[in-house]
């Protein structure tokens, strides 16, 4: 589970930080670099995450998503308007890994940059 980080100024495409406390068996979810958290090969896990959201000007968007792999979870986004009052942002997603395994990360979806905070994640492996 990821608790309590974020990040000032995070740019589009960047990555928003969530440091994780593993309370599992084994090493299938593993804290790895720059905010990115390493899962095991051919494995399910169910992910949800939560963060507070803000960026300058009257109509500005925010919004955050999952990536697996480089690749956006399909349905993980969640967009607000903030106009320079934070808003939450939440998603979920169940996603699976190949062979390979995978690198997840919860990224600035938005436009612009943005800042957030209070940012928590939950990974629960399924199988």
């Amino acid at each position: 589970m990821g608790r309590g980080v974020g990040g000032a100024g995070i740019i589009p495409n960047a990555t928003v930080p969530v440091t994780i406390e593993v309370n599992s068996n084994g090493n299938a979810i593993q804290q790895g670099t720059l905010g990115r958290i390493n899962l095991a090969a051919n494995q399910t896990y169910y992910v949800d995450y939560r963060t507070n959201a803000n960026a300058p000007g009257a109509n500005s968007l925010v919004a955050a998503s999952l990536e697996l792999n480089n690749t956006a979870v399909a349905g993980s986004n969640a967009v607000a308007t903030s106009g320079g009052i934070t808003q939450v942002l939440a998603g979920s997603a169940i996603i699976s890994t190949g062979v390979l395994g995978g690198v997840l990360r919860l990224r600035n979806d938005a436009p612009t940059a943005g800042n957030f905070g209070s940012t928590a994640m939950n990974i629960i492996k399924l199988m």
